[in-house]
């Protein structure tokens, strides 16, 4: 093929997307169409292709789904499938290609789970339609037009649970105006606390009679929390949104998102240990075992959670072994700390300091279990110091062969 002809098909693939817009909507009506890209498997082709896809947000379902079918596990795929699931025009689409897209790809927003319930609606698989409704309505927020299509279809499927899981959802994103729009829906149970909670987000001029009104029954919802905290350290009262947290029970109504609750924990663990209330610092930060209903590896969850999760429990081990000089309650937060990601760093270094704490709250058996745990990573700075504590030697190192350059090597 001449490099010509190259440059002729190179350019017409890269202006396919801005020109699938208006074939899509001819190919809506071809329901048994297949997805596919235009590339056809060439791989340099689909070099360039990959470019333009992953350089705009704005291309057609067809233009993202194509490729992703095609070329499944290309990087920036997670970004593709979110952008091929936002541009589905939920009142105007192929079902059939929807659903053969989803057979292949799970929804990973909302709004894929709601184009998804509605596809296969369409196409006749009601009960099926109705779990990925339920889904949507449950993860929060929508658009105004995938609210609006869910509503119309499945209002029968959704029960008081999901219209309260939806609540919960939308003010833990803080979507304050699709969670006034909502609040009618919930039950009357919880509606006064989830009332209560627009009206911190939204700096409602009533915010603190509605939250006296419901403080003894919200002390454990961890929404509640992060939303009174957050208001009350935006109006300056920062030792009132410590005090809060740091006092408060063991959580009944966990977090609908973990990260943001700890995030929550930490903003005011950090401010409370840079004032040197370090009681109060530690009460806040140690208290990371109740958001999950049930136990929970920590090491397995997404980047956001371990960050937080093992900057609360540093805090809490730091804050109890330096600033209350109290070590044996130190230990268990670095043991925490070193579980929270599966990093030879962050392990050895945890277990080495819960077996300095064990050591300094004078539990010799204790550290030096932790010490032979930290030992364990010898090629790891407190893997060696582990060794130091442990009275040993460092363990020799293999070393590489030293390359040898020939006289051939050197022409």
């Amino acid at each position: 093929m001449s490099s010509m002809v190259s440059r002729i098909i190179l350019a017409s693939l890269l202006l396919a997307p801005t020109t699938c817009m208006a074939a899509e909507q001819l190919g809506w009506q071809t329901s048994g169409s297949k997805l596919s890209d235009p590339t056809g498997g060439n791989a340099q082709l689909a070099l360039q292709r990959w470019r333009v896809l992953t350089g705009s947000d704005n291309y057609s379902f067809e233009d993202y789904a194509g490729f992703l079918v095609t070329y499944p596990g290309w990087p920036d795929d997670t970004r593709m499938q979110r952008n091929a699931e936002q541009a589905i025009n939920i009142n105007s689409f192929s079902p059939s290609r929807v659903i053969a897209f989803f057979e292949q790809f799970d929804p990973i927003t909302n709004v894929g789970a709601a184009k998804y319930a509605v596809a296969l609606q369409s196409s006749g698989q009601s009960d099926k339609a109705k779990v990925w409704a339920k889904k949507a309505w449950r993860g929060g927020t929508l658009t105004d037009e995938d609210e609006a299509a869910l509503i119309s279809r499945f209002s029968s499927a959704l029960s008081i649970d999901d219209h309260d899981s939806r609540m919960d959802a939308l003010l833990w994103a803080r979507a304050t105006r699709a969670a006034a729009r909502h609040i009618g829906f919930t039950s009357p149970g919880r509606r006064a606390v989830f009332d209560a909670r627009l009206a911190q987000l939204t700096a409602s001029p009533d915010a603190n009679r509605k939250a006296s009104a419901v403080g003894a029954i919200a002390r454990d919802d961890a929404g509640y929390l992060a939303d009174r905290a957050r208001y009350l350290r935006n109006k300056g009262q920062s030792f009132a949104a410590r005090q809060l947290l740091a006092t408060r029970p063991v959580l009944r109504v966990k977090p609908a998102v973990p990260e943001t609750w700890f995030e929550a924990n930490l903003i005011n663990a950090k401010a409370a240990a840079n004032d040197r209330q370090w009681s109060t610092a530690y009460n806040i930060a140690s208290k990371v075992d109740d958001a999950y209903s049930q136990p929970t590896n920590i090491a397995e969850q997404n980047s956001r959670v371990r960050d937080k999760y093992s900057d609360l429990t540093w805090l809490a081990g730091n804050a109890a072994l330096f600033g209350q000089r109290q070590p044996a309650k130190a230990v268990a937060m670095f043991d925490r700390y070193a579980r929270s990601y599966n990093s030879p760093n962050i392990q050895s270094k945890g277990y080495y300091w819960a077996g300095r704490a064990a050591a300094k709250a004078g539990d010799a058996e204790q550290a030096n279990a932790y010490f032979e745990k930290a030992a364990a990573f010898p090629a790891y700075f407190y893997g060696q110091l582990a060794h130091e504590r442990l009275g040993r030697a460092l363990p020799s190192f293999s070393r590489k062969p030293a390359v040898e350059i020939t006289d051939e090597d050197r022409r």
